[in-house]
C-alpha cells in the first residue's frame, strides 16, 4: 500500500495526522503540502516528493527533503535546478498521461493535470502497489472542479475556480488503476 496526501480542505481540523504518519507503508506528498493546515491534521512524514521541474526549487528552498526520493515532472522543459539536486531523483515522463488528459476534458482550462493525479500514476508505476490510499483529494476525487477548495500553497487559496478538469482527471484514477492492477480509494475521516 501507497498512502498519497493532498490538500482538501477536507483534512483541516480533522486531526488525521497521525494517522497517516503512523502508516507502515510509503507516504507521498505534493504541492505545498505545509501549508494551509497543521501537522495535527496533514502528519508530517515525507518518502516520497512529486512535484513539476517549476515547482522544484520552492521544495529544495523549503528543506522538504524526502525519506527516498524526489519524482519530478516536466511541464516546461526546464532542468536547471533540479540538474542541482544532489539526493535521489526520478525524472518521470508523463506525456502519454498528459495526452490522455486532453483527450478526455470537457472544459477549457490547463491542459496539464495536477501534481496529485501525476503522483498518483508515477507511484503506480514505479513503485507498483497493490493499493493507493488518498487523503485529502476532495476534488479530484469528486470530479468536481466548480468552487475548488483547497489549503494548498496557491496564491489564489479559498475557492476558485481551478483550471484542471478533475472529471477528466477522475476518470484517469479509474484508468490508471485498471493498467497497474492498483486499487485506489479515498479515505473516510
Amino acid at each position: 500500500m501507497i498512502v498519497i496526501v493532498g490538500h482538501g480542505t477536507s483534512l483541516k481540523e480533522s486531526g488525521v495526522g497521525p494517522r497517516i504518519d503512523s502508516y507502515d507503508c510509503p507516504i507521498v506528498r505534493f504541492n505545498g503540502f505545509m501549508h494551509g493546515c497543521g501537522i495535527e491534521d496533514r502528519g508530517d512524514r515525507v518518502d516520497y516528493l512529486c512535484t513539476t521541474t517549476f515547482q522544484f526549487r520552492r521544495f529544495v528552498a523549503d528543506k522538504v527533503i524526502p525519506a527516498r526520493e524526489v519524482w519530478v515532472y516536466n511541464t516546461n522543459n526546464y532542468f536547471k535546478f533540479v540538474d542541482l539536486y544532489e539526493g535521489p531523483l526520478y525524472r518521470a515522463d508523463l506525456t502519454e498521461w498528459l495526452a490522455i488528459y486532453v483527450g478526455l476534458m470537457t472544459k477549457k482550462g490547463s491542459r496539464k493535470f495536477c501534481k496529485g493525479m501525476a503522483a498518483i500514476i508515477i507511484a503506480a508505476d514505479r513503485l507498483s502497489p497493490k493499493s493507493i490510499h488518498l487523503f485529502g483529494f476532495d476534488n479530484l476525487w469528486a470530479g468536481k472542479s466548480e468552487d475548488f477548495e483547497t489549503l494548498g500553497s496557491s496564491r489564489f487559496k479559498g475557492v476558485y475556480t481551478t483550471k484542471h478538469d478533475y472529471a477528466a482527471e477522475r476518470m484517469m484514477v479509474d484508468i490508471v488503476s485498471k493498467r497497474y492492477a492498483v486499487n485506489i480509494s479515498h479515505a473516510e475521516y
